[in-house]
């Protein structure tokens, strides 16, 4: 009689180590993904600085007067436009086919910050770039990213440059 009780007792400890294996499992795995998700909202904020100053170094770079460079680069995270601000009143904005798909392109023309970032819910991302004008004296000109990447060219005036969309 001594041997069965010693093995009943062995069937409760192999469910309990059963039991919290698993739970150790989805603690694991509750955590990684948590992890990760940060990891990737991370890159996607250290992606969106660099292209910002990216975009302010070309733009920087290209005011020599007569320099003429075409820009191909890629886009950060999930956003579709790189749009540049020229309008100093948002009055000159009024039926502009990029100001109404972006109503806030309004906020950043009343704001120091010239140029933005968009996804295709309205969501943008803005910051300042210095001495630039857009082709054709358009007070906004929006620049749609293809396969992940823009690409628009940047004329020298001497003491600014000129953004010439490309499509």
């Amino acid at each position: 009689m001594k041997r069965g009780i010693g093995r009943k007792s062995q069937i409760p400890s192999t469910v309990f180590m059963y039991a919290l294996a698993a739970i150790i499992i989805a603690l694991i795995l509750i955590f990684g993904y948590k992890t990760i998700g940060k990891m990737l909202s991370t890159s996607c904020a250290t992606d969106s600085a660099k292209f910002k100053t990216d975009i302010k170094n070309i733009i920087a770079e290209d005011t020599s007067y007569g320099k003429k460079d075409f820009v191909r680069i890629g886009m950060p995270c999930d956003f579709e436009d790189l749009c540049f601000v020229a309008a100093e009143d948002p009055a000159e904005l009024e039926g502009n086919e990029a100001a109404s798909i972006y109503p806030r392109a309004q906020d950043v023309a009343e704001s120091p910050d010239n140029v933005f970032l968009a996804n295709l819910d309205g969501s943008i991302d803005s910051f300042l770039v210095d001495r630039f004008e857009i082709e054709g004296g358009l007070p906004i000109a929006c620049i749609r990213q293809q396969s992940g990447e823009l690409k628009f060219r940047v004329e020298g005036k001497g003491d600014r440059a000129v953004i010439v969309p490309v499509s």
